[in-house]
């Protein structure tokens, strides 16, 4: 196979889970005897760690980090400008490159849809609006993340044939650990005498996580609640449910965000 660029508009090394994601799958291509290059902006960032270090996966391919216009700190207005810039960038660096492109973001497949350069759609969320149909469109192989995905998918006039469901995986060897359960809990000031309902990840609206504390109060007494993410403020995760929040906050307990084992 020809090499892959893997083209992302992320922060790198990040400390959000996509990060991990997008590193192990690159990681994984190359193990396969794949030649990769990951495609990244280059960006301010308080983590000064190497990424294959920061992220402890072995050297196998290379990073090229091109330029954007880094104005992500203003909002929704500069993340736009960031990603359009960075796009661009993009663009042209892959156009030159006797590659197969991989890459999860919509914008950049779309652009490169008009100029028949091969490449591999990853898709991450139920999307039906202009771009994302041409960027599928235009696409080798759409691999969505769930079966749930190309459900949605099929029903959007996808073929069955255009599509591999590829979930995010796991390295499980990272989680070997050697600790028993009451071990672990002692370690992380558990309590050993409830069952634990956990959510790991951001909390964001859209996530759901205050559905789960929501739900909190008509749990049995012996289940707490525990919610370890990023951005971790309380109203984040209670708005609109403050009252049930603080009412129920005996059976939930909060962590800040946990750095990737």
């Amino acid at each position: 196979m020809k090499k892959i660029l893997y083209v992302a508009n992320i922060r790198m090394p990040t400390e959000k889970a996509h990060g991990v994601q997008i590193m192990e799958m690159a990681g994984a291509l190359s193990r396969e005897g794949i030649e990769m290059e990951l495609v990244v902006p280059k960006r301010s960032n308080l983590i000064t760690e190497e990424p294959f270090a920061y992220y402890r996966i072995p050297k196998t391919f290379k990073i090229t980090y091109l330029p954007s216009l880094d104005l992500v700190r203003f909002g929704r207005f500069g993340f736009l400008i960031q990603s359009l810039t960075f796009m661009v960038a993009a663009f042209w660096y892959a156009r030159k490159q006797d590659a197969l492109v991989y890459s999860r973001d919509e914008l950049f497949l779309f652009m490169l849809s008009f100029f028949h350069k091969p490449y591999i759609f990853e898709v991450h969320a139920a999307k039906s609006h202009v771009v994302m149909r041409r960027a599928i469109a235009g696409a080798q192989l759409v691999v969505p993340i769930s079966m749930g995905l190309k459900a949605f998918y099929q029903q959007q006039g996808v073929l069955d044939s255009r599509m591999i469901v590829c979930p995010d995986g796991v390295n499980l060897e990272r989680f070997a650990i050697a600790e028993n359960k009451r071990e672990c809990r002692v370690k992380l000031s558990l309590p050993q005498d409830k069952k634990i309902a956990l959510y790991a990840g951001h909390l964001y609206a859209r996530k759901g996580a205050h559905v789960l504390a929501e739900a909190a109060k008509s749990l049995p007494s012996d289940v707490l609640c525990v919610f370890v993410g990023g951005m971790m403020t309380f109203h984040i995760i209670c708005a609109p449910l403050t009252y049930s929040c603080f009412r129920i906050a005996r059976r939930m307990m909060m962590r800040v965000s946990t750095p990737h084992p």
